[in-house]
């Protein structure tokens, strides 16, 4: 059996992430399959010599530390309910990074196919987004001006997370996959075209900042390259032309601007505690307040919640607020404190850095890179490693990438 697997690795990689990808927009169960799965697959690979080199690797098990600081906050605390399921989402980060780091060897090109895989799955789950909003776009624009949301698979701002992270994959795999298909490269164009219609008239604050971040620093590394710099002076004159002509021609767009002018400045009259703006302020507040009282290991990670609910009651008398702080980075912070955060910080962002210096082809260092912009652009204002489906969608993505070869390992 050991052996069939090992012989049918990718294949049974490829099949479960796909199915892993596709569950986060319709059926968590379905991920949760593609994660066991995946990790069986993986786990039955140990070998005494890879259990050896365990912790010497630099590339994909720092990402366990995201597990680990969580799980160590129980020593100091309180809240064992709230641990326990911040322990239990957070499981992939040590499942899924030891079942890749004991598989084997991954093909070049796998993470790509993968992400061909992402485009197509978005677009396919985008189209009927793009049909409920056109088919009344009256109701859309009436949503908007009262602070709803315009209804999607998951919940709305993780929803163009992972809409935005495709659209960027798509134009990275059309302008630097140099194996892509003259008529392929059409179809690319064509997918990115209409997920960037899809964002605009869906008008997520959250994604379309990400977006519009995301392909600035595209264009930032286009000018650094002689090669793609035409490329970098088209990309920034569409990040010019596109906002200007979303915002005179999408009703949706031009209402979520209007909301969000009156409530900022109802916040600022001190008149919008009940605005989703004026919550997302207090909750910081909450969080600097937590993180202030116990600022080297925290209250703990699973109590940030229950100390959150009291600052609310006790100083601003919300009684009926119950809001994480609205930062992944303030929420680790508040919960596991300075060191804890120091930990976090390594244990997430090292394989980053080190992809860098492993001398992996342009492809996959834009890949890695737009992903990890994306999860640190959400953390700013939200706490995107807390949900289930989020942390699904980001080791789905980013082990593959991690685990392929570097450009030095190829040409040995």
């Amino acid at each position: 059996m050991i052996a069939w697997i090992h012989r049918h690795y990718e294949t049974i990689l490829m099949v479960s992430t796909v199915f892993g990808l596709m569950g986060v927009f319709y059926s968590t169960a379905i991920t949760t399959a593609a994660i066991i799965i995946v990790s069986l697959a993986g786990l039955s690979q140990i070998t005494t010599s890879k259990i050896h080199r365990l912790f010497l690797d630099r590339t994909i098990i720092p990402l366990c530390l995201v597990f680990l600081v969580v799980l160590m906050s129980r020593v100091y605390s309180h809240d064992m309910a709230a641990w326990g399921t911040a322990v239990r989402v957070k499981l992939p980060f040590l499942i899924l990074p030891l079942a890749y780091f004991f598989g084997p060897d991954l093909s070049k090109r796998f993470a790509t196919r993968i992400h061909y895989c992402l485009v197509v799955i978005s677009v396919i789950v985008g189209l009927p987004v793009l049909f409920i909003i056109l088919r009344d776009i009256g109701s859309a624009v009436d949503l908007i001006s009262v602070g709803k949301s315009i209804s999607t698979p998951i919940e709305h701002v993780k929803y163009s997370m992972t809409v935005v992270y495709a659209t960027v994959a798509g134009w990275i795999l059309y302008s630097e996959d140099d194996d892509l298909e003259k008529n392929m490269r059409r179809w690319m164009l064509l997918a990115v075209v209409f997920l960037v219609v899809l964002l605009h008239l869906m008008a997520v604050r959250t994604g379309l900042v990400i977006l519009y971040v995301s392909f600035v620093v595209l264009a930032g590394r286009y000018a650094l390259q002689p090669d793609n710099r035409k490329l970098g002076r088209g990309l920034l004159l569409g990040l010019i032309c596109i906002p200007i002509i979303a915002t005179q021609k999408m009703p949706t767009l031009k209402q979520k601007i209007g909301y969000m002018k009156h409530d900022w400045s109802q916040y600022q009259k001190g008149e919008g505690n009940s605005y989703s703006d004026s919550e997302r302020m207090l909750s910081y507040r909450a969080g600097l307040s937590i993180f202030k009282d116990s600022p080297w290991i925290g209250v703990a990670y699973g109590d940030v919640r229950g100390e959150t609910r009291k600052y609310y009651i006790d100083v601003v008398d919300r009684p009926n607020l119950d809001k994480l702080p609205h930062s992944q980075f303030l929420t680790y912070l508040a919960g596991v404190g300075i060191i804890g955060f120091l930990i976090w910080l390594y244990g997430f962002y090292w394989p980053l850095i080190k992809s860098f210096r492993q001398g992996r082809g342009t492809l996959t260092i834009s890949l890695i890179l737009m992903l990890y912009l994306n999860y640190s652009l959400s953390f700013l204002v939200e706490n995107s490693l807390d949900r289930s489906i989020s942390v699904a969608f980001f080791l789905l993505l980013v082990l593959p990438l991690l685990k392929g070869k570097s450009e030095s390992q190829i040409t040995k």
